[in-house]
């Protein structure tokens, strides 16, 4: 997530005990490390219901693997090698773009992304 003035960012929120919040967000911390901001948010459920304060991680132009306004051919290049923690970062951002796609958001910037992967051959 990147900090946009009246942006939105769609995802799945799950409920963690109390007695676990600690070692859960201990997990979340390591893999969002480098440059990634936990914050507190609204969660507004996409299909009506009460909003849920929530924490997610915003990534920052502090980052030092942010890319911000980069062309899509730089960020797909980017993702074709980028690995974290959990994996590879182009697994990451395929899974992303399915869950979207799934939920029927439609984000231009990641298809500008996924048409670059495809155009260099990373994806077929």
């Amino acid at each position: 997530m990147v900090p946009e003035e009246e942006g939105r960012c769609f995802g799945a929120c799950y409920r963690v005990h109390d007695s676990v919040w600690d070692e859960v967000m201990g997990h979340l911390d390591y893999r969002e490390k480098n440059g990634y901001d936990r914050v507190e948010v609204v969660a507004v459920p996409v299909g009506g219901g009460a909003s849920v304060p929530a924490t997610t991680y915003i990534a920052t132009p502090t980052n030092p693997h942010y890319l911000g306004d980069e062309a899509p051919e730089v960020i797909a290049q980017t993702i074709g090698v980028a690995r974290g923690p959990s994996g590879t970062n182009l697994d990451y951002f395929l899974q992303l773009r399915s869950a979207l796609r799934d939920e029927g958001v439609h984000d231009a910037h990641l298809e500008e992304i996924f048409e670059a992967l495809h155009y260099s051959g990373t994806i077929i």
